[in-house]
């Protein structure tokens, strides 16, 4: 269950990276993560890059 919630959590925040202009701190805290740094540890490990990376590169390929 945990599992579950964790890859649910992380892709809704994949979702707000992508659409939202909101911070990493507020994105990690909507998504239900209790410290930034363990959000961008935990999205480190399932998408190979930080928050910061992920959002650049989105924001990237949308130009």
């Amino acid at each position: 269950m945990f599992g579950f919630l964790r890859e649910e959590r992380l892709r809704k925040s994949q979702q707000l990276l992508a659409g939202s202009h909101l911070s990493i701190q507020d994105i990690a805290e909507l998504v239900g993560f209790r410290s930034p740094a363990n959000f961008a540890t935990a999205f480190r490990e399932k998408t190979g890059m930080t928050p910061t990376a992920f959002r650049k590169r989105v924001q990237s390929e949308q130009q």
